[in-house]
């Protein structure tokens, strides 16, 4: 599946993980109970991470940046699908077509 036919998948935050935003130190804490693995995100992986809601497409999270960020959007919708696709692999949210 290409770039342009995951935009359309939701993205939600797993059932297993704990996380908190400290908007004085500009992180986002995230525990993954699962693995008992810790992250620490900052920039713009935070504020793809504070645009996640549950079923949210990877389409509206970008739509969401481009209106933040000076940045070619098909640029933009590669890094972010990346993006969201490492925390998948990590467990930290599920995606799915519906």
């Amino acid at each position: 599946m290409n770039i342009k036919n995951k935009q359309s998948l939701k993205v939600r935050f797993s059932k297993t993980i704990a996380w908190q935003f400290e908007s004085n130190e500009e992180f986002v804490y995230i525990l993954n109970n699962k693995n008992r693995k810790w992250y620490f995100i900052d920039e713009i992986s935070k504020d793809i991470w504070l645009k996640i809601k549950n079923n949210i497409t990877i389409k509206s999270v970008t739509d969401q940046l481009a209106d933040e960020y000076d940045i070619n959007y098909d640029i933009l919708l590669e890094d972010v699908t990346n993006y969201i696709l490492e925390l998948q692999e990590e467990g930290l949210i599920e995606l799915n077509e519906y």
